[in-house]
């Protein structure tokens, strides 16, 4: 059995604190830093003097808000992984996936990371040519090394069936390099078909001539599914958050049948999967475009941001928080977790190690964006929402029906 104790040192250090030692063998609670607790504001002076060369960079805002982006995105995916895959301190974010953001002391330390993990990403020969957003600081060679090679994340069993083409007897084959397992883990979809379909595709059997073998692919038990959604190409179709808030997969898994060694796998079966995130990419030809991420727990209610951050990542932003999931033109990153039947309960780290009147804060700004044109949605349940509002602001919904 993998030990989940945290590492004797570990990634989250420099002042940052590790919330995998400050709520050790505690899940609940450090899904709920991972997910309700956020970045104070970056401050350029705090890193002058302190991360080598700073002073002579030339960062952007956009810059910064697309590393923000980053870093909540991938604390709130760890809050979907089990303990035992919480380990991985090797990525480059990892000192601030695992950061004890509540203590006050870090808030020097979470401005300084941010500015090593910026001139980390610029200087490093993997990852120096890429521009800087959100695509780019997940998907490079560093992330698929990493944090997309990590067992909750793999799309595909590392163990692949194969035998010879008119022979039956199957045997474990030698899988394909992790980096490139990795890299393709990401799904590919342009809204044609179901979405669950289309995952459920990257598995199954594969005939192989020149090689004379057939091979049979496998679903890896993982946590985390990701995709990207992209409306730009020809003949791609529009599909919004009623169609895409969850999907159902076959795994396409051998499990045993009981029948001495025989194996088999359920063409029926399937395994549900529920929105958790969602980023719109920036369009790079479009003045003022960003970055722009929403998230949903683990029953695919919305997760509302706390106004001051929402405010931080979409400033400048002339679409502001007023965009839909499947808009054409767009490319979308989605996350999807293992669904849940019901949503987890919440513990709330001890107050000595928590500043309380900002978790009280972050609940009222929640309701606060319940709130549209003085119509307030029905809030109550243990995360503020009896169902998930649209996926767009109710403005936009009710300009939408009036143009139609």
């Amino acid at each position: 059995m993998t030990s989940t104790n945290p590492p004797e040192e570990t990634a989250a250090s420099d002042g940052l604190g590790d919330i995998r030692q400050t709520y050790a063998e505690d899940s609940l609670r450090q899904n709920y830093a991972l997910q309700h607790l956020h970045l104070v504001d970056f401050s350029s002076k705090k890193a002058v003097n302190v991360v080598p060369g700073w002073e002579n960079t030339t960062f952007k805002e956009e810059d910064i808000q697309a590393l923000d982006v980053t870093i909540i995105l991938l604390r709130h995916l760890f809050s979907f992984v089990p303990l035992e895959h919480r380990q991985e301190d090797k990525n480059p974010f990892a000192k601030m996936i695992w950061a004890d953001l509540a203590a006050a002391k870090t808030r020097d330390a979470q401005s300084q990371e941010r500015a090593r993990i910026l001139m980390e990403f610029t200087s490093n020969p993997l990852t120096s040519t890429l521009a800087i957003d959100v695509h780019n600081l997940l998907e490079n060679e560093l992330m698929w090394k990493t944090v997309w090679d990590m067992p909750a994340f793999h799309l595909w069993d590392p163990k692949i069936i194969a035998c010879h083409i008119g022979d039956n007897h199957w045997e474990e084959a030698e899988s394909e390099p992790g980096t490139l397992l990795s890299r393709q883990s990401q799904v590919q979809y342009d809204g044609s078909g179901d979405l669950g379909d289309c995952v459920t595709d990257c598995f199954g059997r594969r005939l192989v001539e020149e090689e004379g073998y057939k091979y049979h692919w496998q679903a890896a038990t993982h946590t985390i599914v990701r995709v990207l959604y992209d409306t730009t190409k020809p003949n791609s179709q529009s599909k919004g958050f009623d169609n895409l808030r969850e999907i159902h997969v076959n795994p396409r898994r051998y499990e045993p049948t009981g029948e001495g060694e025989q194996s088999r796998y359920d063409p029926t079966n399937r395994s549900r999967y529920t929105l958790v995130a969602v980023v719109r990419m920036m369009k790079r030809y479009e003045a003022g475009s960003k970055d722009l991420v929403r998230f949903y727990n683990g029953t695919g209610y919305y997760q509302p941001l706390p106004l001051t951050m929402q405010a931080r990542l979409t400033i400048g932003n002339k679409n502001g928080i007023e965009w839909q999931l499947g808009e054409m033109g767009c490319k979308y990153m989605l996350f999807y977790a293992k669904g849940r039947r019901e949503a987890p309960p919440i513990s709330v780290p001890p107050t000595e190690s928590i500043d309380c009147s900002r978790i009280a804060a972050i609940y009222r700004m929640a309701r606060l964006i319940c709130t549209r044109k003085g119509e307030k949605v029905e809030c109550g349940g243990s995360d503020g929402f009896l169902r998930p509002p649209p996926t767009e602001p109710r403005s936009m919904r009710e300009a939408t029906k009036k143009g139609q």
